[in-house]
């Protein structure tokens, strides 16, 4: 904690902070703390692909179950463009409960912040994209493979570490003084997938199917361990810091790729190797009832390229510090000398108490483990069509806790030619999720895209005034806690023999 904090010097604080007496602090500290809570606003831990799951047509959708075959006999996944996939969401805020708005002005609402934090406040951003993908129906077996860039990122902020800057003295009233940054963690990593999937149809009823996953880690940060607390006095501005921290990272070495402006070579180091099982079963009640089951992810990375792992020892020290909430209530009076002074105590009573070690070793990290339980009713089939009900509970591991969710969908089908799906998500306690899902195939085109939560169209563009000029920063949804796409183009052939075995099959 300490040692992130020395790497940042008071000089290039004063940079990102232009100070001078022409330019006061007070408008790089808004524009600052915009760009802060922009960003927490813009992470979060997330279910994933929960519309999708139901658009029978998208060979994609394999990769949330290897169990489930694609209706078409080949498919071909277009460079790059045949599966484009970004979710984000947050435990927490949006910029609805988070900031008061007004004629285009954006105002930080500490009432608003205080209401919305929790004990444990997740945020992260996911993103996964196909370079190259392919699948082939080889009598009662599905062969696929892909390749694919996979960034993930989870970042937890603890109660203690969003309230130091709210309360004076850590509400004693309410929190005895004490600030808990025990939870605040963060997990990221950079890495290439190798997937091999295989499905077989064991009967008319039964499905089964694997993904081997061969990965290659590009580049990873994670903090380990992280047991700081802060106890603030009532009577004067001692601080106690209590607490150690352990700190993992792989790719980020002062000599390594990323630092040196290497590219290429970061992109093509294999040295950091993982592996990782997707498996799935479908099996079929009577002719209406389609019931499913999944693990993705199960499996880790071993991180040994470039590595530089830092380890503190147990610390326990004190020094003088100031009144944080100064810096967001009263900003007009934040004396910076002030708050360089309080930095330079705290630098001093750490570089004296604060020792850590730092080392070159390998260490494994593991993915975040998913599981899907899934259903579906035919409500009826007339010719071409045919409607669907869907249920499917999604759970994700992370930090040792059990995440779930729960979606209904409806689903359409037209013939082999169309696939929609209407979805409704209850994530994380909250319940204003809908999602919409479509797979069009026009030809040997086949065009698909997939939203969890419709309602994050609705944006809000916020701004900045720099010497009396207003500044558009960037738009972001208002009040959605999720916010995910699933899109991509594909090449599909052989969907209507296809089709015709599947309707052969049902009617038997």
């Amino acid at each position: 904690m300490f040692y992130c904090i020395n790497l940042l010097s008071l000089e290039e604080v004063r940079r990102f902070f232009p100070y001078n007496n022409k330019e006061p602090i007070l408008h790089s500290m808004k524009k600052f703390t915009t760009y802060l809570f922009l960003l927490i606003t813009t992470a979060s831990y997330s279910q994933q692909d929960l519309t999708l799951y139901f658009l029978e047509n998208v060979p994609q959708r394999q990769y949330l179950n290897p169990a489930f075959r694609p209706l078409a006999k080949k498919s071909i996944g277009l460079p790059v463009v045949s599966s484009i996939y970004m979710d984000n969401m947050t435990t927490t805020f949006t910029p609805d409960n988070l900031f008061d708005i007004s004629n285009g002005a954006i105002t930080f609402s500490t009432d608003k912040l205080k209401q919305n934090i929790r004990d444990n406040n997740y945020f992260g951003v996911t993103s996964k994209i196909d370079i190259f993908s392919i699948g082939v129906q080889k009598n009662k077996s599905y062969f696929s493979f892909n390749i694919s860039e996979n960034m993930f990122s989870r970042i937890n902020l603890s109660r203690g570490i969003l309230e130091l800057p709210l309360y004076k003295d850590a509400d004693f009233a309410v929190h005895g003084g004490k600030f808990d940054m025990s939870n605040t963690g963060m997990n990221f990593s950079h890495y290439r997938e190798f997937g091999f999937g295989w499905q077989r149809q064991m009967s008319d009823k039964l499905n089964i199917g694997v993904r081997v996953k061969l990965l290659a880690g590009k580049s990873n940060v994670w903090i380990e361990k992280n047991t700081f607390r802060i106890q603030t006095n009532q009577t004067n501005d001692n601080w106690q810091v209590d607490g150690e921290l352990g700190v993992k990272t792989s790719g980020f070495d002062s000599s390594g790729n990323i630092r040196s402006g290497n590219v290429g070579s970061y992109m093509l180091n294999s040295q950091n190797k993982g592996f990782a099982l997707d498996a799935g079963i479908t099996y079929k009640i009577g002719k209406k009832i389609e019931l499913s089951a999944s693990m993705v992810d199960f499996g880790f990375i071993n991180w040994s390229s470039e590595n530089n792992n830092i380890q503190t020892n147990n610390v326990s020290f004190s020094f003088r510090g100031i009144d944080i909430s100064e810096i967001v209530y009263t900003p007009d009076s934040l004396n910076f000398d002030t708050l360089s002074n309080a930095y330079n105590r705290l630098q001093n009573a750490a570089s004296n108490q604060l020792g850590y070690s730092e080392n070159k070793n390998s260490y494994r990290k593991s993915l975040m483990a998913r599981f899907h339980f899934g259903g579906t009713y035919t409500l009826f089939k007339k010719g071409k069509l045919e409607g669907k009900a869907g249920v499917l509970v999604q759970a994700e591991i992370y930090n040792n806790l059990l995440r779930p969710s729960l979606t209904l969908s409806y689903n359409q089908n037209v013939g082999r030619w169309l696939n929609a799906s209407v979805s409704y998500s209850m994530i994380n306690s909250n319940r204003n999720n809908l999602g919409l899902g479509i797979s069009a195939n026009l030809g040997p085109i086949q065009v698909y895209a997939a939203l969890d939560n419709v309602f994050a169209a609705k944006m809000t563009t916020f701004t900045t005034t720099n010497n009396g000029q207003r500044e558009d920063l960037f738009s972001y949804p208002t009040n959605s806690y999720k916010t995910h796409a699933h899109v991509g183009i594909n090449l599909t052939f052989g969907a209507k023999k296809a089709a015709k075995e599947r309707e052969s099959i049902i009617e038997e």
